[in-house]
């Protein structure tokens, strides 16, 4: 019988590590770190908003801070992202941060904060 208990506390286990550490990691800029406290990066924050996403908790994390933290990370001279503040920009990380701007913008969606892509709040006053 404990044999049948362990896979069921493992995958409880998984779950808590996966949905309650990405908020924790937030850091005080809005990306996420590898470990609390750990300065913010592109990579973890594209993983971790997307595990909270996945797993429907994506309320755990404060996504304005997070979309102005993405947002600041393309630079204005070369038009890339870097992966971290006062780093250089690396052709990865338009993946990496590229990747956060649509799920932000579906969970920002529905949310109520955004109207549909392609669509804006006054379309229908301008369709007249």
């Amino acid at each position: 019988m404990a044999a049948k208990a362990r896979p069921k506390c493992l995958i409880f286990f998984a779950f808590l590590t996966v949905a309650f550490i990405p908020c924790r990691c937030q850091s005080f800029d809005g990306g996420f770190g590898s470990e609390p406290g750990n300065e913010a990066h592109g990579g973890y924050s594209f993983c971790g908003v997307a595990s909270l996403v996945m797993l429907g908790k994506q309320k755990l994390c404060n996504t304005d801070r997070l979309l102005r933290w993405a947002v600041n990370r393309q630079m204005k001279l070369e038009g890339g992202f870097q992966g971290r503040p006062n780093k250089l920009v690396d052709g990865c990380y338009s993946f990496w941060q590229g990747g956060i701007f649509p799920i932000l913008h579906e969970v920002m969606e529905q949310d109520g904060e955004l109207a549909p892509l392609g669509r804006t709040r006054h379309s229908e006053c301008t369709s007249q």
